[in-house]
């Protein structure tokens, strides 16, 4: 993947794939993680730089969160040999699914995926900061849980609490899961997750 110059704000996340949800929710609660929003149907629109030349992150989405509101972002994710500080995230609040999708539209953007997708959040906070714990469904994907809090330390830390060998994680996209799932390469994977739907 290609390496991109910004000044986006540190991403430290980590995905784990083909997980129980039950079993990561008895351990959440084991650890006093608090269910901010239960699981919630979310649509999300995607800007890809593979084919938006003019887009210089890996791509630009759209998101509408449900109960958490409706966001964009500017995504940068780590090569499959990277390191977890190389992602990147900058994201703004919108008031407005439909139409910051025309604005960016009207700025000269295809929309590369109109995706939906399930998630439940959780939180925990510390004297140094909060942790995000998702629990994510995607069409014709196992289940997943991404990871997301203020330092590396803190992300083995969490990863080992709730039953994760750190060598399993995965810090691209999601659209790399997908491939080796399918074994579809970079044309065939982008048409099958162009729109997906339950």
């Amino acid at each position: 993947m290609a390496k991109f110059k910004s000044k986006l704000n540190p991403e430290i996340e980590a995905k784990f794939y083909d997980i129980d949800k039950d079993v990561i929710r008895d351990h959440l609660k084991k650890h006093r993680y608090e269910c901010k929003f239960p699981e919630r149907k979310m649509r999300r629109v995607i800007f890809d730089h593979r084919e938006n030349s003019q887009v210089k992150a890996h791509y630009i989405r759209v998101r509408d969160e449900g109960e958490a509101g409706i966001t964009m972002s500017a995504k940068i994710h780590a090569g499959e040999n990277g390191r977890v500080l190389d992602q990147e995230e900058e994201v703004v609040k919108v008031s407005d699914f439909e139409n910051t999708v025309k604005i960016l539209k009207a700025c000269g953007l295809e929309i590369s995926a109109d995706q939906e997708t399930l998630r439940e959040t959780w939180i925990e906070k510390d004297d140094r900061g909060e942790t995000e714990v998702s629990i994510d469904t995607w069409p014709m994907l196992k289940p997943l849980i991404e990871i997301e809090t203020y330092s590396e330390d803190k992300l083995k830390q969490v990863a080992r609490e709730l039953g994760f060998d750190w060598k399993d994680r995965i810090i691209t996209s999601v659209v790399e899961i997908y491939m080796k799932e399918h074994g579809w390469d970079n044309k065939e994977v982008f048409e099958n997750i162009r729109n997906l739907r339950f």
